[in-house]
């Protein structure tokens, strides 16, 4: 059981993450009613047409949300907790796309193995070459340009709403 963890854990590596770490100017409970009030607590993390910012849950010091825009907004997730002067931010994709791109990964793998079994492992070889190539593509190139796109717009307006150090 512990070995399927680990497989899943390796697997999840595929989406993209960033990490930043934003030094602020004023003291974090100013930023903090600043998010709040720009943010609509939601438990779920899916868009709604809202005239805030973000759509999130917002907990002590922690918070994790996405942008209110449809369409694209929801697929990446801003997570961050506030310390003293700074703020620690992980972004990465949103749990229900990484489900469904992960779908879609697995129907591709069942088809090289149903291949394999009904017209022989040799035969099947050659399908490993065009389905790495289309791993390769969704991966870096979709996948990668639209988390790309949704971070940058997520990103944008976080740090247009709090005070904090530019380098």
């Amino acid at each position: 059981m512990q070995s399927i963890f680990n497989i899943l854990k390796q697997f999840m590596k595929i989406f993209p993450t960033k990490n930043y770490k934003i030094e602020l100017i004023d003291n974090f409970e100013k930023n903090m009613q600043i998010l709040r009030l720009n943010t609509l607590q939601s438990n779920s993390l899916s868009t709604k047409l809202t005239n805030k910012e973000f759509i999130g849950r917002i907990n002590g010091n922690h918070f994790e949300i996405i942008n209110s825009k449809v369409g694209i907004g929801a697929f990446t997730v801003l997570k961050g907790d506030f310390s003293n002067h700074s703020v620690n931010i992980v972004a990465e994709v949103n749990t229900p796309f990484k489900i469904l791109i992960s779908i879609i990964f697995t129907f591709g793998i069942s088809g090289i193995f149903y291949n394999a079994f009904k017209i022989g492992f040799p035969n099947a070889l050659g399908m490993l070459v065009p389905f790495t190539m289309l791993v390769g593509l969704l991966r870096f190139v979709f996948l990668g340009l639209i988390f790309e796109r949704s971070f940058n717009l997520i990103y944008e307006k976080f740090t247009n709403l709090l005070n904090f150090n530019s380098y």
